[in-house]
């Protein structure tokens, strides 16, 4: 891979993660629900360290890592799309935080 496509790829992978932790950070911010807040923090944390690893990312590192197939279960594409509500329930959540990752 190029040194600048390698950047690219970088720095669109750290904006996704970047407007993740925004977003989880917001949905706890409005959540009515008990138990809710924490768990938006800890989706918020969780990207937080996606973008920590992408920003230590070096195009030298990338012949070091090795790949495995990792099969796609699909389970999303059984799953209807799914949009933050103050009193979503944790089910919600998950299928919120699936659809986004796709």
């Amino acid at each position: 891979m190029e040194s600048q496509d390698f950047q690219n790829t970088i720095q669109f992978a750290l904006e996704r993660e970047r407007e993740a932790v925004t977003f989880y950070q917001q949905c706890s911010q409005r959540t009515t629900r008990p138990g809710m807040k924490e768990a938006f923090i800890e989706m918020a944390d969780e990207e937080s360290k996606h973008v920590r690893m992408l920003e230590g990312f070096k195009p030298e590192q990338v012949e070091k890592v090795k790949l495995r197939e990792i099969p796609d279960l699909k389970i999303g594409d059984y799953l209807v799309d799914q949009s933050f509500e103050p009193d979503m329930a944790y089910k919600d959540l998950l299928i919120l935080a699936m659809k986004r990752e796709e």
